[in-house]
């Protein structure tokens, strides 16, 4: 349900691969420790307001809040920083999780809403 009303970044294909949706490409140089998250050009919200990295910063650090009670706030939580320029987000995870992109698919982080609302 959430893909149909907000889209994916990217899914799970069955085979080992992902499929993706509104991000580009999601990869690794360091065995799984830092992980670069690029979107697609051109991605905005329904009201025209650009979807970027910083909206995908903003989303995964509202899971990560204790006082939002977020069901997934366990893999949110893995994240120990990001940063956002663009269309790109590099974040860097407690320890290496070579897997960790299966983290977001299975997840409320794979689900984007626009800040503030």
């Amino acid at each position: 349900m959430g893909n149909s009303l907000y889209g994916y970044l990217l899914a799970d294909t069955g085979s080992g691969q992902y499929d993706y949706g509104l991000a580009k490409d999601l990869s690794t140089s360091d065995g799984g420790k830092t992980w670069m998250l690029q979107l697609r050009d051109g991605l905005t919200f329904s009201d025209g307001t650009p979807f970027d990295a910083a909206a995908v910063q903003f989303n995964w650090q509202r899971m990560q809040a204790p006082e939002t009670l977020a069901n997934n706030r366990s893999a949110a939580s893995q994240v120990a920083s990001m940063s956002a320029s663009g269309q790109v987000l590099t974040f860097t995870l407690n320890t290496p999780i070579s897997s960790y992109p299966n983290s977001i698919v299975n997840t409320a982080m794979n689900w984007i809403a626009k800040p503030g609302a």
